[in-house]
């Protein structure tokens, strides 16, 4: 049996689905309130979530991954990631990395068009943030003071 918060949940996915149907082809299931949009081959993944109150994207790595490790790769990171995302007051954070999301009221599927859309352009945006950082990780800007 399907609970109602669930059964809700995966409504707004099969609505993304077709609102979205070129990015969530790219996603994988995470669970109820989450897809996956893995980036490379480099164990980063883009998560796009949906709750009562907001849909969001963080960063997590692959399964069974420890928070503590993925936040270490990214921390010498953290100004170019918030430059390419373009939100310098992002916080890299504790549990949910990189955590950024829309308040809405997702009970009400009038508002299911604008949270789609708002994930769309947000998704990919990590994506490439993380892509450009795998691709040249030599690269840290600025980012050599450990005590920030």
């Amino acid at each position: 049996m399907v609970s109602d918060l669930n059964q809700h949940r995966r409504d707004f996915w099969a609505y993304f689905a077709g609102a979205q149907p070129k990015l969530f082809a790219r996603t994988a299931r995470g669970n109820e309130h989450s897809r996956w949009l893995p980036v490379g081959a480099g164990g980063l993944i883009v998560a796009l979530y949906v709750t009562n109150l907001s849909v969001g994207v963080f960063v997590r790595g692959e399964r069974g991954s420890r928070v503590g490790h993925v936040r270490e790769r990214l921390f010498s990171y953290r100004q170019r990631l918030a430059k390419a995302l373009a939100q310098p007051d992002i916080k890299l954070g504790e549990r949910f990395l990189l955590n950024t999301g829309l308040r809405l009221d997702m009970h009400d599927r009038a508002n299911w068009h604008s949270a789609s859309d708002w994930l769309a352009a947000c998704a990919p945006r990590y994506e490439k943030a993380l892509r450009d950082m795998l691709t040249d990780p030599a690269e840290c800007f600025e980012d050599a003071n450990p005590l920030l």
